[in-house]
């Protein structure tokens, strides 16, 4: 039975489903390994008429792996959920590539490069099940497999692919070739001599139950020493990685000094349930629970500084204290007086630095994109956002001694601002300002609070 840990796995297999058209949906339906092995000897019997016989047991060892994937992916996915995913393209890709020798020969090398760099997964049938480090790498390896099957398929489901095998030299396999080489670098790492050696230990000591129980104890405690070593050899390798692929697509994109969480850095209200009346909206529930393209936006308007900074800071903290399961949180505050803060490049790079932060998977993603992408291209360097002003001002706090005028001037500005706060905090800005209470009353007797935003 498949296990529920397979969050990761599931987001792969979805992603890639939904690349999907119908008709490839509806080719790639119900295959599997039988169905590949029965389309091989078919195909072999066809190229063999045509007296054009090409060496297709040069597959055996990408079968060999892919076979491999999906006995480890099943002990998270239901196999019904994901066979026809790792067979069905590959399938569809033969038969039509054998129809022309040199994208048979192009497609079979690709498929000798992968089935290398897949050929250790049977080490790791039983560490997967217990170690973290392990079955992330498998993630990554399902993940990446989806990819490539994606590739193959956007050239293969082209009308015209031949052409792009015959007027793009090496073309197919420069679009590959970033997934195999994510592939053999994972293999490096799960290669690693005191992993693969405690990997074949677990194995032998799955086939020794009836083994001498005077050595059960030492046995396991040996286990557990090469395990804790290979699972932090291994996790250390996964960060360093990770750390660099960060590092260089923030450098890439030019996000490394962007702050994108400067808003929410700021204090809330000082009443903590200020704002809540929003959450029991019609409006705000029905966009949340909202699942198609009708009602996915929420729009919030009124007058400048009425609070819908606030509201949207509310609803942003709200969002970003679900679970993660339910998908990330990105957000991007427009400001027009602010040149970082007021145009499409500066909002699409916030949105990329929190996905970074947020999705590792995403991150591996982009890092393969952007490693083709030109540096002629890259963008200018952000500044970090400013931060949002504080929401109060407590007057009475700095004019401890004069506690009855400060009450005077906060219902005054109160009954003025007409619940525009944006008024209310330029007006208590300029009286915080004021050095002395001499000067504070002097301005209380010379004049009256400003009429409008403008006066202020």
């Amino acid at each position: 039975m498949a296990s529920t840990d397979g969050t990761n796995f599931k987001r792969s297999l979805v992603q890639f489903q939904s690349s999907l058209t119908e008709v490839e949906e509806q080719r790639l339906k119900d295959a599997n390994l039988k169905d590949v092995e029965a389309s091989i000897k078919k195909i072999q019997v066809k190229l063999g008429r045509e007296k054009r016989l090409c060496n297709l047991n040069r597959i055996k060892k990408f079968l060999d792996a892919m076979k491999h994937v999906e006995d480890l992916v099943a002990i998270f996915l239901n196999v019904s959920e994901f066979v026809a995913f790792i067979w069905g393209p590959i399938k569809l890709a033969l038969m039509v590539a054998t129809t022309w020798a040199n994208s048979i020969k192009q497609l079979l090398d690709v498929y000798e490069d992968i089935g290398e760099a897949l050929s250790n997964l049977n080490f790791f049938h039983e560490l997967i099940k217990s170690k973290e480090h392990i079955k992330q790498a498998m993630e990554d390896y399902f993940s990446h497999i989806l990819r490539f099957h994606r590739c193959v398929l956007n050239v293969f489901s082209q009308d015209d692919w031949k052409a792009f095998f015959k007027t793009t030299l090496g073309g197919f396999r420069h679009k590959v070739e970033p997934i195999i080489q994510a592939l053999k670098r994972r293999q490096e790492k799960l290669s690693h001599e005191r992993l693969q050696a405690h990997a074949i230990h677990e194995g032998v000591q799955n086939s020794r139950e009836h083994a001498d129980g005077r050595f059960d104890t030492l046995a396991a405690d040996l286990d557990s020493i090469k395990s804790s070593l290979a699972s932090e050899s291994l996790r250390l390798q996964t960060s360093a990685e990770n750390r660099e692929m960060k590092e260089s697509l923030e450098d890439k994109l030019n996000i490394s000094k962007f702050g994108s969480h400067s808003r929410l850095d700021s204090p809330e209200p000082s009443s903590s349930s200020a704002g809540d009346w929003i959450f029991h909206h019609p409006d705000f529930q029905a966009w949340e629970k909202a699942t198609s393209s009708q009602r996915n936006v929420l729009f919030l308007n009124g007058s400048p500084g009425a609070g819908k900074t606030i509201l949207a800071m509310k609803i942003i903290r709200y969002l970003t204290g679900k679970d993660p399961i339910h998908g990330s949180t990105v957000y991007f505050f427009f400001r027009h007086d602010d040149d970082d803060r007021k145009s499409a490049k500066s909002m699409l790079r916030a949105i990329l630095s929190q996905l970074i932060e947020q999705d590792e998977t995403i991150m591996r993603h982009l890092y393969e994109k952007s490693s083709r992408m030109s540096r002629s291209l890259e963008l200018s360097r952000l500044r970090t956002l400013q931060g949002l002003a504080q929401d109060s001002v407590k007057i009475c706090a700095k004019f401890k001694r004069t506690p009855e005028q400060g009450e005077k001037l906060a219902a005054e500005v109160a009954k003025t601002s007409k619940g525009m706060f944006l008024y209310a905090k330029v007006v208590m800005s300029n009286f915080l300002s004021m050095c002395t209470i001499k000067e504070f009353e002097n301005e209380m007797r010379s004049s009256t609070v400003p009429e409008d935003l403008d006066q202020a």
